[in-house]
């Protein structure tokens, strides 16, 4: 019986050393995993709201507003996670490639698209106004000076229509009564064109309290992928009963014809 019992301690001492190394390996390997995921390449974009920007923020002495989101990319699942944890609104991500990523990153180091909005919409308040385009040379360096932080051409339409209210006098909110936001490049110095995040633009408009909302009239000018802005935009404002209108507009007269068309 002694022998028996002795057996059994032996037996059940092995039985916890086991089981401590297995615990240490397993504490080991978590740091591993993490190290090992931290340096995996996966490549995700990822989109979430932002803010809504007073044209008087980008140098203009305008009333009216466009809209700014958060974007870019994530190269490996570390990344995400911690994208994840730091973003507390709604956040959306899709997998691309390492030579996007590269592409568009080369496009934000030119910041062509940002002075190409910038001298299409004086191009526009030029036209609308009567002014010569020499008059916006200050203008113009204002702008881009404000402008640093924000990339791409979607603001384009804004900036045109708080510029003309610069050129004018006019208050297109009638002294604050309404809040207009917008989104929409310029493609010349008439036409809106589509652009991207139309989906979070639009809830970070309504989370601000915006009125009215611009967006491309693009349902048959549309030439990517999926739902055009105008129909995403329109579908996302049914489906969460959204207070603000949704303004398609074609031309940057169709916008200035709807803001001289509010009582």
């Amino acid at each position: 019986m002694y022998e028996l019992g002795k057996f059994i301690n032996k037996g059940g001492v092995e039985c916890v050393i086991k089981k401590e190394y297995r615990l240490a390996f397993f504490l080991l390997l978590i740091p591993f995993i993490v190290a090992v995921l931290a340096v995996t390449p996966h490549y995700e974009a990822f989109t979430t709201t932002g803010d809504i920007v007073p044209v008087k923020d980008a140098g203009i002495n305008g009333h009216v507003d466009f809209v700014y989101v958060k974007s870019g990319y994530t190269e490996n699942w570390f990344q995400k996670f911690a994208v994840s944890l730091t973003s507390k609104n709604q956040i959306e991500f899709h997998p691309v490639d390492k030579e996007t990523i590269q592409e568009d990153r080369r496009e934000e180091e030119t910041e062509g698209w940002r002075a190409i909005s910038v001298e299409r919409a004086i191009a526009s308040a030029s036209r609308i106004t009567g002014q010569p385009i020499e008059t916006f040379k200050e203008t113009r360096m204002r702008i881009l000076s404000e402008t640093e932080q924000y990339e791409g051409d979607s603001f384009g339409l804004m900036l045109a229509l708080g510029l003309i209210e610069e050129k004018t006098g006019e208050d297109f909110t009638k002294h604050g009564k309404y809040t207009i936001a917008g989104t929409g490049a310029l493609e010349d110095d008439t036409y809106v064109g589509s652009v991207g995040a139309v989906r979070h633009k639009l809830l970070t408009a309504e989370r601000n309290g915006a009125d009215y909302f611009f967006v491309p009239e693009d349902k048959d000018t549309y030439i990517f992928e999926g739902m055009s802005n105008q129909e995403e935009a329109e579908q996302l404002a049914r489906e969460r009963g959204m207070p603000l209108q949704i303004v398609p507009v074609a031309t940057i007269d169709e916008a200035l014809a709807f803001l001289h068309s509010l009582p």
